[in-house]
């Protein structure tokens, strides 16, 4: 292909007869990119981004099973918020609920919500998570420890995890 033009199917098995199966695999990748084709389980970039959100089910059970209802990461007043206004689209979104551990995950989307929150306007900054999954049994604290040779942070609103945590927190949940 020549600049940014996506490749044809045809192209592509031409490309694998004539380059191999790494080429086609790099041409692929490309490809479903460009296309918009992208899924929690594949990776998006070298710049992936992980995050373990609180759902705020101590303070209220409401907000907490919205989130799990519509698939979508909040938080709600003052600086909290601003851990949704700082995910980025196809951010890997964690949930996870205080003294059970987590119980949802999904891609951020491009778009921040500023919604109304108890009768004040734009006290809750939403971002919908995209193919999201809500885990049938919730993964404890323990397990994520366990799973990832790490230990995490439970105490703030939004933690950031690296790469390496966060791939094998995906893989463990794909595997249940």
């Amino acid at each position: 292909a020549k600049g940014d033009e996506v490749v044809s199917r045809s192209s592509l098995i031409e490309m694998f007869i004539e380059g191999g199966v790494e080429e086609l695999g790099k041409k692929i990748e490309e490809r479903r990119k460009a296309e918009g084709n992208v899924t929690v389980e594949e990776d998006l970039s070298e710049n992936r981004r992980f995050f373990l959100l609180n759902t705020n089910f101590n303070n209220s059970k409401t907000d907490h099973y919205k989130m799990l209802e519509n698939g979508e990461a909040s938080a709600f007043y003052g600086d909290w918020k601003k851990n949704i206004e700082y995910l980025k689209e196809n951010d890997v979104v964690i949930l996870y609920q205080s003294g059970h551990g987590v119980v949802g995950y999904g891609l951020a989307d491009g778009t921040l919500e500023k919604r109304a929150h108890e009768g004040q306007p734009d006290q809750n900054y939403t971002r919908k998570l995209n193919d999201f999954v809500r885990l049938d049994k919730p993964v404890s604290a323990r397990k994520m420890k366990d799973v990832t040779k790490t230990n995490f942070n439970f105490m703030r609103t939004m933690v950031e995890l690296n790469v390496k945590q966060g791939e094998a927190l995906l893989k463990h949940f794909k595997e249940l």
